[in-house]
C-alpha cells in the first residue's frame, strides 16, 4: 500500500508541476506543442513496443484486440441512439462517447501505479481502439461529415502512425521470436535500451504536459458536466456488460486487469476531439470540447486514484 500511495503522490506532484510551470510561464504553449510531438512520434511509440515485444501474447490476445473494436463501435452505436431522444441530444455527444485517450492519459497513469512490467494489461486493449479510431471512427467521421467517399488511400495512410506502426512491429517482432534471438546482440541491446530510455520519458513528461493543459471555462462547466455523465451513462453500462459477457470468456479477469479495464472506461476521450469538433461543428463547439476533456480527466484522475486505493 506504501508503494502504491508513494506512486500516486508522484502522479499528484507531477500534474501540480505542470500547472506551476503554465501559471509562471515557465514554458510557452509553443513549447509544450513541440513536446507532445515528441511524446507521440518517439516516447510513447517506445513504451508501446517494449510493451509488445516483452509480453506473451496468446491467441486469446488477437480475439481480445477483435471484440475492443466491437466494444468501441457499440459506444458509438448507442451515443447515435441516444442522440435521437431530444431532451439528450447535442451534436458533440457522438464525438465524445467512444474512443478514449488511451495515450495520452490511460498509459501515463496506468504505467506510474503498475510499472512496466503489468503494462500489458492495459495495452492490449489499446491495440483494438487504436484501430477504431484511425481505421474506422476518423475516416467514418469524415465521410459523414464532409459528404466524401470512403476512402482506402486515406485508411492506409493512417497505418503509417508513429503509434500504429511500434504496436505492429511489437507484435511481429514478439511472434518471431526476434528479442529472445538477438537479447545477446551487443547492437541489438543498445538500440533496445535507447528506446527503454525513451520510453522512460513517458511519465514524468506527459503528467507535466497533462497538468500544464488542464484549464476549465466556467462558461461551459455546466453542459460540461452533463456530457461527461451522458459519457460515462453509455460508456459503463455497454462496457461492463460486454466485459462480463464476452472479454471475461476471452481473458481470466484478475485485479490487475479489472482495473486497466477500468482506466480504459474512465479515461476521457481523444486529445484530438476539440479539433475535430472546431472542424466539423463549429469553434464554440470545439471549446466546449476542450472543456469536456479537462473536467473528465479531472474526474478520472479522482477515481483512478479511488479505484487504486480500494
Amino acid at each position: 500500500m506504501n508503494e502504491v500511495l508513494s506512486r500516486l503522490i508522484t502522479i499528484i506532484a507531477l500534474l501540480a508541476l505542470g500547472k506551476l510551470f503554465r501559471e509562471r510561464n515557465y514554458l510557452k504553449s509553443s513549447t509544450i506543442d513541440e513536446i507532445r510531438k515528441l511524446i507521440v512520434n518517439f516516447s510513447l511509440p517506445s513504451v508501446l513496443f517494449i510493451s509488445f515485444v516483452t509480453k506473451e501474447l496468446s491467441a486469446d490476445y488477437y480475439i481480445l484486440f477483435l471484440f475492443v473494436f466491437i466494444m468501441q463501435v457499440l459506444f458509438l452505436l448507442t451515443s447515435l441512439a441516444v442522440n435521437k431522444i431530444k431532451w439528450f441530444s447535442h451534436p458533440l455527444l457522438p464525438l465524445v462517447s467512444s474512443g478514449c485517450s488511451v495515450i495520452f492519459i490511460g498509459i501515463p497513469l496506468f504505467l506510474a501505479v503498475y510499472g512496466m512490467e503489468d503494462l500489458g494489461k492495459f495495452t492490449i486493449l489499446s491495440v483494438g481502439h487504436e484501430v477504431y479510431l484511425w481505421l474506422f471512427f476518423y475516416p467514418w467521421l469524415r465521410v459523414k461529415k464532409e459528404q466524401q467517399k470512403f476512402s482506402l488511400h486515406e485508411v492506409l495512410a493512417n497505418i503509417k502512425s508513429p503509434l500504429i506502426i511500434s504496436i505492429a512491429l511489437g507484435i511481429i517482432i514478439n511472434k518471431l521470436n526476434i528479442h529472445a534471438l538477438l537479447t545477446g546482440n551487443i547492437i541489438y541491446n543498445g538500440l533496445f535500451t535507447t528506446i527503454e530510455l525513451l520510453g522512460g520519458l513517458t511519465v514524468p513528461v506527459i503528467l507535466i504536459v497533462l497538468g500544464y493543459g488542464i484549464s476549465l471555462n466556467t462558461e461551459f462547466i455546466k453542459e460540461s458536466c452533463k456530457l461527461v455523465l451522458m459519457r460515462m451513462a453509455i460508456i459503463f453500462p455497454v462496457g461492463y456488460l460486454f466485459k462480463y459477457a464476452v472479454i471475461d470468456k476471452i481473458i481470466a479477469p484478475d485485479p490487475v486487469f479489472n482495473h486497466a479495464f477500468f482506466t480504459f472506461l474512465v479515461i476521457p476521450p481523444p486529445m484530438v476531439m476539440p479539433m475535430i469538433a472546431s472542424m466539423y461543428i463549429s469553434e464554440e463547439v470545439g471549446k466546449l470540447a476542450s472543456n469536456v476533456i479537462a473536467v473528465n480527466t479531472i474526474l478520472s484522475i479522482l477515481l483512478y486514484i479511488i479505484i487504486v486505493l480500494v
